[in-house]
């Protein structure tokens, strides 16, 4: 059984908001497009079976969103698509010099094999 990556569902999730004009998983060296999404995700195996198969993965996705104007709607856009796939979290503000940055964490546990989340 091989456990489901999350990574282009994410991928997909966030490039469905129009105001976002640049995804990636690495911060760039000079930040010249905004607003910007970086992510980054995080597995744990959850659940394992008797022949160490992996039924169910914990997933932690951590969105961080830039820009040098209001974020407010789009961290309600990026939550709602979240949300729409079964992913939970919380938001923290944390600017940086003349950026605007909030970061939000999302959790939920991934079912291998019938594809359905849960929370914990």
């Amino acid at each position: 059984m091989d456990v489901i990556n999350i990574k282009p569902i994410i991928v997909s999730l966030l490039k469905e908001i129009p105001e976002i004009k640049k995804v990636a998983t690495e911060y760039p060296v000079i930040w010249t497009i905004f607003p910007s999404a970086i992510y980054r995700t995080t597995q744990t195996p959850y659940a394992i079976d008797a022949d160490k198969n992996e039924l169910q993965t914990l997933w932690t996705v951590t969105i961080d969103l830039y820009s040098d104007t209001s974020l407010t709607s789009i961290v309600s856009k990026v939550s709602e698509k979240m949300k729409s796939i079964g992913f939970v979290g919380n938001a923290v503000d944390s600017n940086t010099a003349s950026l605007i940055r909030v970061t939000r964490e999302f959790k939920a546990i991934v079912d291998n094999e019938t594809r359905q989340t849960y929370q914990l």
